[in-house]
């Protein structure tokens, strides 16, 4: 029975996983980056990897628990189980490049939202400034993520997160209660 499964790995050439699974509350990982330098780097025992980009699997529910780590040139390093057991300097650092990878201003007012050929057009005040936005099929675009959070995705493809509708103002939950 070995000889046939061993056979058939040959033949299947089965490869075992080339990336590595961390885990911040067992393992002791660090991310650092020198004053010189844009790029980030993950110490994982003795090792030293080059990091390249850094996604979540869950960007919009658990930031933090799924992260995977690519190298510069785009090969997957590893996976980290659950970031929020990094020390404080590494966790800012992941928090920073999360925060450039999915760049979502939260919306705190609307000013309006008009009807344009098919498209309507979003007026906000967000917590990065005044912005003005295209959406389109808003039953399929403004979100419901959570008891009070909402994501609303424009036209391009940006998201811009309302972390509690129930806290705006009469105004922007009147304009924005026609789409939930």
């Amino acid at each position: 029975m070995n000889d046939k499964i061993e056979k058939a790995k040959d033949v299947l050439q089965v490869k075992e996983r080339s990336y590595l699974d961390f885990d911040a509350a067992t393992d002791t990982l660090k991310l650092g980056r020198r004053r010189e330098e844009q790029r980030l780097h993950l110490h994982f025992n003795d090792q030293r990897f080059e990091l390249g980009r850094i996604t979540s699997a869950f960007p919009l529910s658990a930031k933090f628990e799924r992260i995977v780590l690519f190298n510069t040139e785009g090969k997957e390093i590893g996976f980290l189980k659950n970031a929020s057991h990094l020390d404080q300097r590494s966790l800012q650092l992941l928090q920073e490049e999360l925060d450039k990878a999915y760049f979502m201003p939260v919306i705190e007012e609307i000013n309006e939202i008009s009807d344009h050929l098919g498209l309507e057009l979003w007026r906000v005040r967000t917590n990065r400034g005044e912005r003005s936005f295209e959406v389109r099929r808003p039953r399929k675009n403004v979100r419901i993520i959570g008891p009070k959070r909402l994501i609303v995705k424009d036209v391009d493809g940006n998201r811009y997160e309302i972390e509690d509708w129930h806290s705006l103002d009469k105004k922007s939950l009147s304009l924005l209660m026609r789409h939930l």
